[in-house]
Formats: C-alpha cells, sequence, structure tokens
C-alpha cells in the first residue's frame, strides 16, 4: 500500500516538487559539510598560469623598445637626419659658401623714408654692445627657453613604456624643423635681395667690404626667435602643458627684444625685423603642421637597408 502510494504521488506531482523530494539514499549518505557548501564548480579554484622565463609582462616589451625602433622610431629618425642636414646646409651657408653666395655690391642700397627715420630713432651710440646683446638673445637665450622647457615637460610626463628620448624627440624636432628649414629660406632670400645693412650705409667712413654687408633683408635674428618661440608654443598646447603660459611670454619677450636689439646694433632697418618676425610667426604656426600632414599622406618612414638606410614612402 506504501509503495502504490510513492508511485501515485511520483506520477500525480508537479516536476517541482519531484525536484525537492529527498531521496533515501540521500538521507542515508548525507553530505560532508564541506562539500555541501561549495559547489563542484567551484571546489577547485583555477589558478592563473605561473609566469615563466619565457613570458614576459606586458609592459616588458614597451619598455625596451628603443627611440627608433617600430613605425614611430622609423619616423623620428628619418626627420631627426632630415633636420640634421639643413641645420648643417645653414651652417655651410653661414662659413665656407657665403662668399660664393653673397652679391659683391648691393641690389637694394637706399632705404625708404620710414626705416631711416626708425633707425635714427633707435639706433645706439654702442652699437658693438647691442650687436652683442641681440646674439646673446637670439642664439643662446631664446633656445634655452623654448627648447628647454620643451624637453622638460617632455621628460617628466613620459607615458609608461613609452621612450623618454622618444617623447623629448617628438616635441622638439617640431621646433628644430620651423627653425632649421625657416632660417634656410631667410638665407635664399638675403643672397637674393643683397640689401645693403645700416651700419654699411650710414657708416661714417667705408670700411672694408664683406660677405656680411649686403645681407640686411630680412633679418633672421628675428625670424629665428619668432619661429622658435611660435613653434614651442604650440607644441606646449598640443600637449596641454601647464608651462605653456610660460612658453609664449618668455618666447615672444626674448623674441621681441631681440629685433629691437637688431636695429639698435645698425644691423637691419625695421622693415627688415618687421618682415623676419612675421614670417618666424608664420613658420612656426604652419611649418610643423604641413610637414605633419605631408608625412601622414605620404607614409613617409626611415628603413633599415643593406648597407645603409632607405626612405620610404607613397608618391
Amino acid at each position: 500500500m506504501t509503495a502504490l502510494a510513492v508511485t501515485a504521488w511520483s506520477a500525480l506531482a508537479p516536476p517541482a516538487a519531484r525536484a525537492q523530494e529527498v531521496s533515501p539514499a540521500s538521507e542515508a549518505s548525507p553530505a560532508s559539510p564541506a562539500s555541501a557548501a561549495t559547489p563542484a564548480s567551484a571546489a577547485t579554484p583555477a589558478t592563473p598560469p605561473r609566469q615563466t622565463e619565457a613570458t614576459s609582462p606586458p609592459h616588458a616589451e614597451a619598455k625596451a623598445a628603443r627611440w627608433y625602433q617600430g613605425q614611430a622610431g622609423h619616423r623620428r629618425a628619418w626627420r631627426l637626419a632630415a633636420v640634421s642636414a639643413a641645420g648643417l646646409a645653414y651652417l655651410a651657408s653661414e662659413t665656407v659658401l657665403k662668399d660664393a653666395l653673397t652679391a659683391d655690391a648691393c641690389r637694394w642700397c637706399r632705404p625708404p623714408g620710414i626705416d631711416e627715420s626708425i633707425r635714427d630713432s633707435l639706433v645706439w651710440n654702442d652699437r658693438a654692445q647691442a650687436d652683442t646683446l641681440s646674439n646673446l638673445t637670439g642664439y643662446v637665450a631664446a633656445p634655452i627657453v623654448g627648447v628647454g622647457i620643451t624637453v622638460i615637460w617632455a621628460a617628466s610626463n613620459t607615458a609608461s613604456g613609452e621612450s623618454t628620448f622618444g617623447r623629448i624627440l617628438d616635441d622638439t624636432l617640431p621646433v628644430a624643423e620651423a627653425v632649421a628649414y625657416s632660417q634656410l629660406l631667410v638665407q635664399a632670400v638675403k643672397f637674393s635681395v643683397g640689401r645693403q645693412r645700416p651700419r654699411v650705409r650710414f657708416a661714417q667712413e667705408p670700411g672694408q667690404p664683406g660677405n656680411d654687408d649686403n645681407v640686411s633683408f630680412f633679418s633672421g635674428h628675428s625670424a629665428l626667435t619668432f619661429a622658435l618661440a611660435t613653434s614651442a608654443g604650440m607644441v606646449a598646447r598640443r600637449r596641454g602643458s601647464r608651462l605653456e603660459p610660460m612658453v609664449w611670454a618668455l618666447g615672444y619677450g626674448l623674441a621681441g627684444t631681440t629685433a629691437f636689439l637688431r636695429v639698435a646694433a645698425d644691423e637691419h632697418y625695421a622693415t627688415d625685423v618687421a618682415l623676419g618676425s612675421a614670417f618666424g610667426i608664420a613658420a612656426g604656426y604652419l611649418l610643423p603642421r604641413l610637414l605633419d600632414d605631408f608625412r601622414r599622406r605620404h607614409g613617409l618612414a626611415l628603413l633599415p637597408a643593406s648597407g645603409g638606410m632607405t626612405l620610404a614612402g607613397a608618391f
């Protein structure tokens, strides 16, 4: 009779109720406390695979990378080589090639009235001192401020796994490119125009002719300092640097001082420094953008090849 009742219950009871029924075997052999408390799937927790010598952490490869490795490194190498070549070309134009490039006689000798009147108002009695100061502000102080602040910010904000020297190059190469390429253009204009310097034009006594007498237009000092200040300021803005206001203020302050001192030293007319300053600002703003756009469109890179390096790209 009992067996018949159990059979009837199993046939008529809903599935949920049947699932809750405890079998006699379960009652007779209760599960151990450990097995009851721990599900079967969690009884043996999965352990992460041990790291062996052959397996390195995810960031190890990035730390091992050098500034010249990878696609970004190849672009850095190509840019560094190109800007170095431009710098060497500029130095050659100022030294061994200057005699051959400069005009023997002035092609633009007489200044307009406004240049002459401004010159009379601003020229110093001690012109040699003004010339020395302009060289210090233009060739020493301005690069230290513009490049120095850029390097400090880049080195102190390098991402984890990123090459510090690679980050420094990424931030300083736009500045170097703006300065080097703009100075080559300045040299080309100077040698072509052949404007006589005011110190030669208004000299009390004619001096010995030199290869620097007819390169007044336009001011290379002004173009250099304003290109440097503008490009360094644009890099600081792109990086979100907290030092950006300092870069603009000090850079433009030194650039303006240099431009003034070139007139005070009787090395340039006001129109020379005005156009040189405007050209430097345009070069500092446009050249890095144009060069970056050109490299992106043509995918230029300096790649290793048998016996040296090769420049690769799409044209």
